[in-house]
């Protein structure tokens, strides 16, 4: 058995073990770790120690991995999600994985956090229906475009799986999916006020800190990933530059918006995350990076500050003169091909791979071939760098109208916390709202011009640290709620 199984096993079993005691004491109340976890735990590295066997060990992590996600979803489970978007990318780092969720513990938290966030989600809503039938006033909760849109993805995601040539394979790749959208489900109901926004951006931004030490540590020791032209890209905590770069330019966006809009003790923190960010981001070489990263600045600037914009476009020129390996990848896109016959560049060769893949489609365009079937069915054996048509290919019809309402769905969000913002002085404590709003907007423009040139749907770090954003830059702009006023009751609270 797998290490990834063992740890899925184990985190489901901890889950088990924690709610069984819930239920023995008919409440929600505080619940202590279940003793009988640290005995399994103390016996199974016992045990794995004498044989020789560290995936027992590794079933352990994960039996008290599931115990303690479990435990901090009953007492805190804000507190819960926005730990989870902060230290995600440090599993990847533990673990030798891929940013995408491939290393067994970070398998084991995703998949736990999705149980446990249906769980929650849930008891929510049952929550507030009691309330109301209580002839309490509570606010009907309703879902943004992108947690549903989303939520349609992964549902289409999962019926394109049934077709799939390799079925156990497409249904690792809907779990993963599945694992993003519910952090996004679950960030569009908790995130609901600007207090909660400010402790979500935080987490986002420090999400940031590990991948960047390890990109830093790449580049001090040309560490990085080293392409066909000899350049040593970094890549942070992910396996791919191209993933660190979308993670980069998504935070530095934030940052630059918030940057003017922040208190002034702040002003430092955030700036030093902007020059970081964009230094890291130019050494991932990562074209479709760059390009989501001026994109979503341009918006910024439009948005807010024209003259700062200006000064961003005179950085770029200057950074593409200056450091060596950048003016080569900008002009290094042509359509000129190999001796061989084959791609020039990476350019090329998306647009070769898009021809192959796509009539893939024609035997069943309506489902698709199943969630990540293209590298099993083409000859380059790697996945297709478009979302929009990777949805069509592999989720057919159907997939792809879900994952362009996805899309629809952010920039919507993103134009009613615009709009709400409107109201809002730039000045003084509503400052940081008005650039988490604006922010919000270059976000939803970098991770929709990445989708038309990358691969990020099924990277559960990318959709963390997008929901975090998203739902922080959302909630930003509402009202807080008055200190009497009534809402929808945590779960602990509604059934003691």
């Amino acid at each position: 058995m797998s290490p990834a199984l063992l740890a899925i096993a184990g985190t489901a079993a901890g889950l088990g073990l924690d709610l069984a005691a819930v239920r023995r004491r008919g409440g929600w109340g505080s619940v202590p770790l279940p003793i009988a976890t640290v005995v399994a735990l103390c016996v199974a590295v016992a045990i794995g120690a004498a044989t020789g066997r560290p995936l027992v060990a590794v079933a352990a992590v994960g039996l008290v991995g599931g115990v303690v996600l479990a435990w901090a979803a009953l007492h805190r489970f804000e507190v819960l999600a926005l730990a989870l978007v902060a230290v995600r990318p440090a599993l990847d780092a533990a673990q030798g994985g891929d940013g995408g969720g491939s290393a067994p513990l970070a398998t084991a938290v995703g998949l736990g956090f999705a149980a446990v966030g249906a769980c929650w989600w849930l008891a929510q809503v049952a929550a507030a229906r009691a309330a109301r039938a209580a002839g309490d006033d509570v606010a009907a909760h309703h879902p943004s475009g992108a947690a549903v849109g989303l939520v349609a993805f992964t549902a289409a995601s999962a019926l394109s799986a049934v077709g799939a040539t390799d079925v156990s394979g497409s249904l690792v790749e809907v779990a993963r999916l599945a694992a993003g959208c519910a952090m996004v489900v679950v960030l569009d109901r908790v995130v609901d006020r600007p207090s909660v926004a400010a402790r979500c951006l935080a987490a986002a931004l420090a999400a940031t800190a590990l991948p960047a030490l390890v990109g830093l540590t790449q580049a001090a020791t040309s560490g990085g990933r080293v392409d066909a032209q000899g350049l040593s890209r970094v890549s942070g905590t992910f396996v791919h530059p191209n993933a660190f770069a979308l993670h980069l330019a998504m935070v530095l966006v934030m940052a630059f918006a918030l940057l003017p809009r922040v208190a002034p003790r702040l002003r430092p923190v955030l700036l030093a995350v902007v020059v970081l960010d964009a230094g890291l981001l130019l050494l991932t070489y990562s074209r479709s990076g760059w390009v989501a990263a001026a994109a979503g600045i341009a918006v910024v600037g439009v948005l807010q500050s024209r003259r700062l914009l200006v000064a961003v476009v005179a950085g770029a020129v200057a950074a593409a003169l200056l450091v060596p390996g950048v003016s080569g990848r900008l002009g290094d896109l042509g359509d000129e091909r190999a001796v061989t016959g084959g791609a020039g560049n990476s350019f090329v060769w998306r647009l070769d791979h898009w021809r192959e893949a796509v009539p893939l489609a024609n035997d069943n365009p309506v489902t698709g071939i199943g969630l990540g079937m293209v590298q099993e069915q083409t000859s380059t054996e790697k996945v297709l760098h478009n979302d929009v048509l990777r949805a069509y290919v592999e989720t057919g019809v159907v997939g792809a109208i879900a994952y362009l309402g996805f899309l629809g769905g952010l920039i919507a969000v993103a134009r009613g916390s615009l709009r709400r913002a409107a109201g809002l002085r730039l000045d003084g404590d509503d400052g940081w709202r008005v650039g988490a709003a604006v922010g919000l907007c270059g976000v939803v423009t970098v991770f929709t011009v990445f989708s038309i040139g990358g691969n990020a749907i099924t990277q559960v770090v990318q959709l963390w640290v997008l929901a975090a954003l998203v739902a922080a830059g959302a909630a930003a702009t509402r009202r807080e709620p008055a200190p009497d006023s009534t809402s929808v009751r945590s779960p602990d609270r509604v059934h003691k």
